[in-house]
């Protein structure tokens, strides 16, 4: 039986819509293979843009925060609370207003005081009475320096300004209770003098120095030279201490000037002055004060002063501008170094006057074996220690502030 052989089957051409399609596949294909890579890389660019936005935004918070600071944030933010790290004076809330860092220029447009009525200067020594201020002798009770001198004025007086203000109801003699000292090795007394108000004048600090090196100059906190007048008087091995002004009676009517500790001040704020005021005034050995004849009759704040100088190893020295003064008790319970001034030299700015105040100071020192005398940078006073100081050297010997204070307790 005969096999029939199979034909090979030969493949049709395709048609036209066979073709067509082909077409459009590799067209398709075509455009995807095309399109795949554009997508990716237009997906990486943005990618790279948007890093770069992000880098040069905060590059730019960075340096606006650099060079504005605290400028551009509230105040509330960048001003610290004033604490106080004594035990039990720490009142955190509510906060208190922070100080500035350095005080203004003292008197700088402050209206005229003009003290109350009967206000009395400072009281003489002894058995004789006070001074009382001659009608028209204040015109302004806050010294200020005139333009272009370093100069202390008060307005009307000429070259006699009223540096201090005392008790208005009593004269001030402190008097001495305690047992006479063993004088020096060479059998003189040691004599103090303290110049105060200092830091207005640097010719007359310089004066006063250049009459004896053991003279003490006590310097004001906000005076316009205190800084440079300490540096100044400490090359010359001079004693500095701070001037530390403070709430006299007379307030509001007299001024105790920049930087003063008032009776009303919560703890923290009134420790956080002192200590800004012992930071002002370079090489202080120890502090007395100015005015304070109601400051220095409240044993609270004196003994919270007294915290301080305590841990800053500083004495203090009463100027006894009040009759009823709480520094002397304060400072025995701290047993803080301690002396209080027994004669003020210039009350009246005469040669004979201050003459005879050096004399008192003389015969107190005679009989206690020290004694403190305080003055002030008045040119009548430079004048008669340059007159008197030859005479005085035979006498006494003159110590720095530091020499003639105790330890209390």
């Amino acid at each position: 039986m005969a096999v029939k052989k199979k034909k090979k089957e030969v493949p049709s051409s395709p048609g036209p819509k066979a073709k067509v399609r082909k077409k459009r596949r590799k067209k398709t294909e075509n455009v995807s293979k095309e399109a795949g890579p554009s997508i990716a890389f237009e997906l990486k660019k943005a990618v790279v843009i948007m890093v770069v936005l992000v880098f040069f935004i905060a590059s730019a918070a960075i340096l606006a925060d650099f060079y504005l600071g605290d400028q551009g944030r509230p105040i509330s933010s960048s001003v610290p609370e004033i604490m106080d790290s004594t035990p039990g004076l720490s009142t955190p809330d509510p906060p208190l207003p922070t100080l500035p860092e350095t005080f203004p220029d003292p008197g700088a447009d402050m209206p005229a005081k003009r003290p109350l009525p009967g206000l009395r200067q400072k009281s003489v020594t002894g058995s004789q009475n006070p001074v009382d201020t001659p009608p028209g002798f204040f015109e302004e009770i806050h010294p200020r320096p005139v333009a272009g001198k370093g100069r202390v004025h008060t307005a009307g007086q000429g070259d006699n300004p009223v540096y201090e203000v005392f008790d208005q109801e009593h004269g001030i003699s402190p008097g001495r209770a305690d047992a006479p000292s063993t004088p020096a090795g060479d059998g003189l007394p040691l004599v103090a003098l303290i110049i105060d108000d200092m830091g207005f004048d640097k010719a007359m600090a310089m004066a006063f120095a250049n009459l004896d090196s053991h003279i003490t100059m006590a310097i004001l906190p906000g005076s316009p030279f205190g800084k440079v007048i300490a540096n100044r008087l400490y090359v010359r091995d001079v004693e500095i201490m701070l001037h530390l002004p403070m709430e006299p009676v007379q307030y509001p009517e007299v001024d105790p000037g920049p930087g003063a500790l008032m009776a009303d001040m919560p703890p923290d704020l009134l420790l956080e002055t002192l200590r800004r005021n012992l930071d002002s005034i370079p090489h202080i050995k120890g502090v007395n004060n100015h005015m304070g004849s109601r400051l220095t009759t409240l044993s609270d704040q004196m003994r919270q002063v007294f915290t301080v100088l305590k841990k800053r190893d500083l004495f203090f020295i009463d100027s006894v501008t009040a009759v009823h003064s709480m520094c002397g008790p304060s400072a025995r319970l701290f047993k803080l170094a301690f002396a209080r001034r027994d004669v003020f030299l210039d009350n009246i700015q005469e040669q004979d006057y201050i003459t005879g105040q050096l004399q008192e100071l003389i015969r107190i020192s005679q009989r206690h074996g020290t004694a403190i005398g305080i003055g002030h940078p008045y040119p009548a006073t430079l004048k008669t220690l340059k007159a008197v100081l030859p005479e005085l050297h035979k006498k006494v010997r003159i110590v720095r502030a530091s020499e003639v204070v105790r330890a209390s307790g």
